[in-house]
């Protein structure tokens, strides 16, 4: 802005109540209020720094600034783009997904989450699901295990995503998993797909609660020998969870340490470590 150099434009949507929600150019916004009003915010104030074009300008406050930079910064437009309240859910969603798909700024799960909102009262119902129930006391003790970048990133929602798309949606996976999780979440939301949101939930809470019962919280672990080893990869988790629901009355009244043993036998097989290992997005 100092530069005068064009901003990109940032994006809102304008809710029901008419208060616009920000759906691009966060960090846009919130940097120009951090460094103009900090207090807005409750943020401490911003220090110009890595100025390599005007040095000059290297640890200055804003209100530093000689006032006619602080008047251009205050002066400078912004283009807004609004989509208005009477737009249909699936142009919402399409916007924000067109939007922040292909950048690195966002997670892939980030993203479907508020995709999903962006659909209305039924994608914030199938958004809420995914929440809900990677905290289920099971499945959130086993999810514990998830590397803690992972978790920042809504590793353990995708976790519970990946369980309804491989039960439901296996032979829509074509090699690459964000791309099998995006069109299954997309075909829920836009009911090509069919989900029952409540008999969904029963399913995993069941499985989960067998798994956590049977197998303790390292259900989904790597294992060598006897001995869990480090952290959830997501593979072992889709393989034992879809296993247990699969066979579920086979299996419910197993013995627990035999389904252990197996089940750790298994998971240490060369033809299980095949489909498994590094490189193999394979169905």
């Amino acid at each position: 802005i100092l530069l005068e150099l064009p901003v990109p434009q940032i994006f809102v949507i304008e809710n029901q109540d008419g208060v616009f929600e920000l759906i691009d150019g966060l960090q846009r916004i919130s940097t120009i209020l951090q460094f103009v009003e900090p207090q807005s915010i409750n943020l401490p104030p911003l220090k110009l720094d890595g100025c390599t074009l005007i040095p000059g300008l290297n640890n200055l406050l804003f209100s530093d600034l000689p006032l006619s930079l602080r008047l251009r910064i205050k002066r400078s437009p912004i283009r807004t783009v609004v989509i208005k309240k009477q737009s249909q859910g699936f142009l919402r969603y399409e916007m924000f997904k067109r939007l922040n798909t292909g950048g690195a700024n966002l997670e892939p799960q980030e993203i479907r989450n508020c995709s999903a909102r962006m659909l209305g009262e039924e994608g914030i119902a199938f958004y809420s699901l995914l929440v809900d129930l990677s905290q289920q006391e099971d499945f959130s003790a086993c999810a514990e295990y998830l590397p803690q970048p992972d978790k920042e990133k809504k590793a353990a929602e995708e976790l519970v995503l990946r369980f309804f798309a491989a039960k439901n949606f296996l032979d829509g996976f074509k090699g690459s998993v964000r791309d099998w999780l995006d069109n299954y979440m997309e075909g829920v939301l836009l009911k090509t797909l069919a989900f029952d949101l409540a008999s969904e939930r029963e399913d995993f809470i069941k499985t989960m609660v067998f798994a956590k019962e049977k197998l303790g919280d390292t259900a989904f672990l790597r294992y060598r020998g006897d001995t869990p080893v480090g952290a959830l990869p997501p593979a072992y988790f889709e393989a034992i969870a879809i296993g247990i629901h699969n066979s579920y009355d086979q299996i419910k009244d197993k013995n627990q340490a035999s389904l252990r043993t197996n089940i750790t036998e298994l998971v240490q097989s060369d033809g299980f470590r095949t489909v498994t290992g590094p490189g193999a997005n394979s169905k």
